[in-house]
């Protein structure tokens, strides 16, 4: 479970990538497709929807590779949730994937910041998402955005888990399950640049958010 708030005060790998433009841009989106109504109750409900299925489904998948019986996890999942949980569990059994760490915070006082990442089986990290978002391709805007967010995500994890553990993780796997059922993986095979970027990033956020 990630924790409401990290120690320190410091702030999140996922609030330093994502800070600013991602939720203005849904903001004014949802106003403008729902004229006369308040945007912020609209975002609000959204928001809250997507992070209770995101957390069913997180929970699902670390409770079916901790080797929790998968008939007795679907007990308390939507058909909705099974079938996303069903697309991350195909992906682990394709990948032969064991995990060695999962669901664990991480804390750079270097840099001052933290994040709490999925899983990683010391070669690389894993991390399961559940929105909505297209599949990224390469040179179609935004999408090429949301890859890229995806890669300083893993990067700033990287960090953090070096500086704590002294184990350096340098590949990636983004894995995505979507509320619809569309689904696809991202493979970061070298984190190097990612690393150094978000770096830059945490520094942009520490000047325009003064902390």
């Amino acid at each position: 479970m990630r924790p409401a708030k990290y120690l320190h005060n410091y702030p999140g790998v996922t609030t330093i990538v994502g800070f600013g433009s991602a939720f203005e841009f849904w903001h004014r989106s949802v106003a403008k497709k729902n004229p006369g109504k308040n945007p912020f109750d609209i975002c609000d409900a959204i928001k809250k929807e997507s992070q209770d299925i995101g957390h069913h489904v997180h929970d699902g998948i670390e409770k079916y590779l901790s080797g929790e019986p998968l008939n007795e996890i679907e007990k308390n999942l939507t058909l909705q949730e099974q079938k996303m949980l069903s697309i991350l569990i195909e992906w682990c059994n394709k990948m032969e994937f064991q995990p060695v760490v999962m669901e664990q915070s991480r804390y750079s006082h270097k840099h001052q910041f933290a994040g709490t990442y999925d899983a990683h089986n010391i070669r690389f990290f894993t991390d399961w998402k559940t929105d909505k978002t297209p599949k990224c391709k390469r040179g179609k805007g935004d999408n090429l955005d949301r890859e890229i967010k995806y890669g300083l995500q893993m990067g700033g994890y990287s960090i953090a888990e070096e500086e704590e553990t002294g184990i350096l993780i340098n590949e990636a796997y983004v894995v995505r399950a979507a509320k619809n059922f569309d689904h696809d993986v991202y493979y970061f095979s070298d984190l190097t640049d990612y690393r150094k970027q978000f770096l830059i990033l945490r520094e942009a956020y520490k000047i325009i958010k003064r902390k």
